[in-house]
């Protein structure tokens, strides 16, 4: 391999795109953890269309990590295979197409003012699409993470399309691979997450969101007030 000219400049945007999975996360958390708090109905068409809204969500910010691989490539691409640039900008170009479809299926149907799924077509069709992209990136992260589906997906590498999914969802590592993990480490770490998860929800909901929802609508209603930002310069004369 020859020496590679292109120095990496560390910006504040790797903070993002290096964290991009915990980012996501946090933010999708708060939003649901949002909805449901200013909702007051956990089963409500009003609810649901607001956690309906987490998908535009999640679309728009892998959109931006798209952009940022395009961006922070910048000066490397003369010395990157072929396969790789490619990637990035089929990413680009498919998450791109993806957010702005969906996010403008979600304004038609916040704008049909539905009241029930039997009264909207436009709300179980943009439904039913939330499940099956839920659904496929949930079989795609068992036959990638799982140790025993995993093994399956490896010996499938000779098929086309497992290998162009592989390479879309993640990019192929050279270092450690086919160093894995035993299926008891495994569920030893999903379980460990699962817990701390499940205590982090509760926390967050009822001591950090749920308070703050009557102060805040509260707030909201008042009409024609005056804002008075603070002083951190005087105005009188010194």
């Amino acid at each position: 391999m020859g020496k590679s000219s292109f120095v990496e400049h560390r910006t504040f945007l790797h903070i993002y795109h290096s964290f991009h999975r915990l980012w996501i996360f946090l933010v999708l958390a708060f939003q649901g953890l949002a909805v449901i708090a200013f909702s007051g109905s956990l089963i409500s068409i009003t609810t649901l269309k607001g956690l309906l809204s987490l998908g535009p969500t999640f679309l728009v910010m892998k959109f931006i990590e798209s952009i940022l691989d395009i961006l922070l490539m910048v000066g490397a691409y003369q010395n990157s295979p072929g396969n790789a640039v490619a990637r990035i900008f089929i990413r680009f170009f498919w998450f791109g197409a993806l957010s702005g479809s969906l996010t403008f299926l979600y304004v038609l149907v916040l704008k049909e003012n539905s009241t029930s799924f039997s009264d909207s077509t436009l709300l179980t069709f943009y439904t039913a699409i939330i499940i099956l992209y839920i659904v496929l990136e949930l079989l795609l992260a068992l036959f990638l993470r799982v140790p025993t589906f995993r093994d399956w997906t490896q010996k499938s590498s000779r098929w086309g399309v497992v290998r162009f999914l592989k390479w879309m969802h993640q990019e192929q590592y050279y270092v450690g691979r086919g160093l894995y993990e035993k299926p008891t480490d495994y569920l030893q770490y999903v379980a460990f997450w699962l817990l701390v998860m499940g205590c982090k929800f509760p926390f967050s909901y009822f001591l950090q969101i749920k308070p703050l929802v009557a102060p805040t609508q509260r707030i909201s209603g008042y009409n024609d007030l005056t804002y008075t930002w603070h002083d951190f310069v005087s105005q009188g004369t010194v």
